[in-house]
């Protein structure tokens, strides 16, 4: 009985251990919303939640800083609407090296070019998917929660898909969109801010990527 016991309870050290370990190397920061209260839930109207990059945009030039692991990256990136349903988003460094080129049609993302230290696939989804926050397509007529922040009385709208929750900050005083968060589960896998704005246009935009040293920061020169 006493050997059962002993085996059993180094299990459960081991298993206490193991759980340890995988919270403190875990690749997202906790995201808890404790401070929302929920007004109600129904399918999204036409037009209620609207990209910054509207059906009214044509071209946007921001000063960029990215982050990569250690090392950093300085330049213009270039976001321009093309016909068809088609952006292009390109970022030059200082000195004129091309980091990458992406299209997006219709919501599908393609690559066509990409500096190897970009090119990794875990590194081009999370490119993917900032932009796809960014650009909100397709959200008519999904299933949302809508929450009023208790402190601010900022309004927030959660939609879910696929596992993954996406949340839009919205200021209760200007209507504008003050922040995006994806997370899957209680983990936070991206923060966007939209800061300082001017016209119906942010001019600065940072995203943060909790479990990935990919930082993006951009300013904006002109639009």
């Amino acid at each position: 009985m006493k050997k059962y016991l002993i085996k059993h309870s180094m299990i459960y050290k081991n298993l206490i251990k193991s759980l340890i370990i995988i919270l403190l190397l875990s690749s997202c920061s906790i995201s808890f919303h404790g401070n929302l209260q929920r007004i109600e839930k129904r399918q999204l109207n036409s037009g209620e939640l609207k990209s910054v990059f509207n059906d009214g945009f044509n071209k946007v030039l921001f000063k960029a800083r990215i982050q990569l692991y250690n090392k950093y990256f300085s330049g213009l990136l270039f976001i321009k609407s093309i016909e068809n349903n088609t952006i292009r988003i390109v970022f030059v460094t200082e000195i004129g090296i091309k980091i990458f080129e992406f299209e997006f049609i219709n919501n599908d993302f393609n690559v066509h070019y990409c500096l190897e230290m970009f090119n990794k696939k875990v590194i081009l989804k999370t490119l993917e998917k900032d932009i796809k926050l960014l650009l909100m397509n397709n959200l008519v007529d999904e299933k949302v929660k809508i929450f009023e922040d208790k402190k601010s009385k900022n309004k927030v709208y959660k939609l879910k898909k696929n596992g993954q929750s996406n949340y839009y900050f919205i200021d209760k005083e200007t209507g504008n969109l003050i922040k995006i968060e994806n997370s899957s589960g209680i983990f936070r896998k991206v923060i966007i801010e939209l800061n300082d704005y001017k016209d119906g246009f942010p001019n600065k935009i940072n995203i943060v990527h909790p479990g990935i040293k990919l930082n993006i920061q951009l300013k904006l020169i002109e639009s």
